[in-house]
């Protein structure tokens, strides 16, 4: 659910796969700069306040989206903020003191191209495609620093850094691996510090603050209906092209990833248009998805440590093979959930008759 306030907190987070960040603190703080808790009380709540309880309810924060809204406002204020939230993430991705802000940049990246192609068709007469074609390359350069960023988040958890840290060969595994993410370096900040990325900035700047106004006549259409239609053709897909979870083709399974993910993005950014029902939806959408992305990093890992660098641990390479090749039971328990028939026609029934009206439940 999308609030104005809260929206991009609540929206931006993601959570990761076999690379959960376990580097995520930034630099210490100098402890001359830090508060004095001695008097930090009285500063905040002096003696002489009366301090009571507010009387009533706090108001819930205004929604962001509704579904009496113009698609090109809805669209407005959605890539709006995305596009906030990218920003606020490119110093941190090119300082590189952890991986949360790539992470995060590249979150709010595939975000703003999901909104632009699911309405490409209305948008047509606006930049929306070049923007959404300049993202999709950004993110294809950026996005083997974030593999390797899930890599080592890997190596470095708790029980895989316990079980090989007494191993001849992994001080000078890791050190590799560490090595190859600090030559990254240069890479990130040539793509975020260039032009080509300062002309992005502003072409995104012009589409939200001239060309979707001006659209206006042209993009009439309530975001309610085409947010429903876009689900459910994302749904249709998903259904659709479900026997890629089998296959053996890292390429084919981040294929139904992406789909999976498309779901879950449209749940998220249309929640209060949608119905509570597609939470679940959502939910399990997310589950197989995970499976699908443990699959998929586990692959690109075994690719790397058996084609370049120091000679791993031979229990690693073990490991990643039965990580990259999960039990078909399991990815097929969370598939059966999510094609449940009731749970699938429930959800057609809604997008397709707009059943659901906001206050239901």
């Amino acid at each position: 659910m999308l609030h104005g306030p809260a929206g991009p907190k609540a929206i931006m987070q993601e959570e990761g796969t076999i690379g959960d960040d376990a580097r995520q603190s930034g630099p210490a703080v100098p402890k001359h700069a830090r508060p004095q808790r001695a008097g930090l009380w009285r500063e905040s709540f002096p003696a002489d306040h009366d301090l009571r309880i507010a009387q009533g309810a706090v108001p819930a924060p205004e929604p962001l989206l509704d579904a009496s809204l113009p698609l090109h406002e809805g669209v407005r204020r959605l890539v709006g903020l995305f596009h906030q939230s990218l920003l606020a993430n490119v110093d941190g991705a090119v300082i590189g003191s952890n991986s949360r802000a790539l992470h995060d940049l590249r979150i709010a990246i595939r975000r703003i191209r999901i909104v632009l192609r699911a309405f490409r068709r209305p948008l047509r007469k606006t930049s929306a495609r070049r923007i959404d074609d300049d993202l999709r390359d950004l993110n294809r350069c950026l996005g083997p620093v974030r593999d390797l960023d899930v890599w080592i988040g890997f190596c470095e958890k708790g029980a895989v850094a316990r079980r090989f840290s007494e191993h001849r060969l992994w001080p000078k595994f890791v050190a590799y691996q560490q090595e190859l993410r600090s030559m990254q370096c240069a890479t990130v900040r040539r793509h975020l510090r260039g032009a080509g990325f300062a002309a992005l900035r502003t072409r995104i700047d012009r589409f939200l603050t001239a060309e979707l106004p001006a659209a206006g006549g042209a993009a009439a259409a309530l975001i309610g209906p085409l947010s429903r239609r876009a689900l459910l053709k994302s749904l249709r897909r998903a259904l659709k092209i479900g026997g890629l979870r089998h296959s053996r083709d890292p390429e084919e399974l981040h294929e139904l990833r992406v789909e999976l993910r498309r779901i879950r993005y449209f749940c998220g950014f249309f929640a209060e248009l949608l119905g509570p029902r597609m939470l679940k939806l959502s939910r399990r959408a997310h589950r197989v998805e995970r499976v699908l992305g443990e699959m998929r990093d586990a692959d690109l890992a075994l690719a790397r440590v058996t084609r370049e660098g120091p000679r791993p641990p031979r229990e690693l390479v073990v490991e990643l093979r039965r990580l990259a090749r999960a039990d078909a039971s399991v990815v097929d328990a969370e598939w059966d959930k999510l094609s449940d028939h009731d749970l699938v026609s429930a959800a057609r029934r809604e997008l397709k008759h707009s059943a659901w009206r906001p206050g239901e439940r």
